[in-house]
């Protein structure tokens, strides 16, 4: 708890936003509140599971649990929240089982449900951490976490979290119970469905690109432009889309890169630009991340936790961690420690080198790290969906 109080207290310009945000979910789920008492017994509204990740992409653990269960599963009365604005909501199957983010539907499957299940650790609710407050007024229900990647560092406010989370290797408890998840029979042991969605693309990768992807910063996050242009993360990234030495190591070795920003910071991808002919910024929407981590042969990151993606396609990987003691201390306050499965770059030409290395091996793994690989995940066998939804299904509110 106090872990808790010291972040909300780092993050304290943002106390408005919270409580414009805890006011408006409390009032619209009491209005949904009152209105579900006469829906209880309606059988449209009976064992229902509600599933939600990003409100605007469906391409992570959700995506891949809902279409296996409205493909194997029409018993299940179930429901996926995504905004009509996504580019991904027309080839969704089953519309009609479609929530609006936010919307009074959205409401009433949270009270109503029996299953809430999201990416988030809150559950499927549009009150995301405050939904705590309406919780004993709502229908018993299981909450689970699905998890947007494989936990590798600290993790803030889970030790408010009652409810289940499903992880892919024995490394992911340590960090949950060091941040103060209490549930030791709250782990899911089955893998994380969005794997399955990368292993049904295996084998398509190209030779010709990297992917480049760093993660957030929570302390940059609502700054302004000019505020963002002059800090370190905009000038390091900025220095890599702009540096000769990387440009000379990608057209010495017919290698493309693809840019992405994490999508908290799309806002801000207007600033990033290369001039290169060989490296493609790409906004945070403007293409799937699952598609890029099949279509790409290597990551080039800071500390994201895609990197435990491409380490499950036995892809290569290179840190870049330029302020490693801030994000260690502040985003993740749980310490530094060094991630598997990649090497590490301190310089642009370190980074220049590894592109020519990879470019020698086929972007190949050693053997010692496919070993580690096949020793820190509990599963690679394509089945992780098939297992959470039976784990899930299994769970009594």
């Amino acid at each position: 708890m106090l872990r808790v109080i010291s972040m909300f207290w780092r993050r304290r310009r943002r106390v408005p936003v919270y409580l414009k945000w805890v006011l408006t979910y409390c009032t619209r789920a009491t209005g949904a509140l009152f209105a579900s008492f006469s829906l209880r017994r309606d059988q449209r509204w009976a064992g229902l599971w509600v599933i939600s990740e990003r409100d605007d992409e469906a391409s992570d653990s959700g995506y891949q649990l809902y279409s296996y269960i409205v493909e194997n599963h029409p018993e299940i009365n179930v429901r996926y929240v995504l905004s009509r604005k996504s580019p991904d909501y027309a080839g969704l199957p089953h519309p009609e089982n479609i929530v609006e983010p936010g919307s009074w539907e959205h409401y009433l499957c949270d009270i109503l449900c029996v299953k809430s299940i999201s990416t988030h650790l809150y559950g499927a609710s549009p009150g995301r951490y405050f939904s705590r407050l309406m919780m004993p007024f709502m229908r018993k229900k299981s909450v689970v976490c699905l998890q947007h990647g494989v936990t590798k560092d600290s993790v803030p406010h889970v030790g408010l979290f009652r409810g289940n989370i499903v992880i892919s290797s024995e490394t992911e408890k340590v960090f949950y119970q060091a941040s103060g998840y209490k549930r030791r029979d709250g782990f899911l042991e089955t893998g994380l469905p969005r794997f399955d969605g990368l292993t049904s693309r295996a084998g398509e990768a190209s030779v010709h690109r990297i992917m480049v992807m760093p993660t957030f910063r929570w302390w940059l996050e609502r700054e302004t432009m000019e505020e963002f242009e002059v800090s370190e993360y905009f000038k390091q990234w900025s220095g890599f889309l702009h540096s000769p030495v990387i440009h000379e190591a990608l057209e010495r070795n017919n290698q493309q890169a693809a840019f992405v920003l994490h999508w908290k910071f799309k806002r801000y991808s207007s600033l990033f630009k290369s001039d290169s002919r060989r490296i493609t910024v790409l906004p945070p929407t403007s293409t799937s991340v699952r598609e890029l981590k099949a279509d790409c042969a290597a990551l080039i990151t800071d500390y994201s936790s895609v990197f435990l993606d491409f380490a499950y396609l036995l892809k290569p990987v290179v840190f870049y961690q330029f302020d490693a003691q801030r994000f260690f201390s502040e985003h993740h306050p749980g310490g530094y420690h060094r991630y598997g499965f990649g090497d590490y770059a301190d310089s642009y030409s370190q980074i220049a080198d590894q592109i020519d290395i990879w470019a020698q091996t086929r972007f190949a793994v050693d053997q010692k790290t496919k070993v580690g690989v096949d020793e820190f995940f509990y599963y690679r066998d394509g089945k992780n969906t098939l297992r959470a939804f039976d784990a899930i299904r299994a769970l009594n509110p």
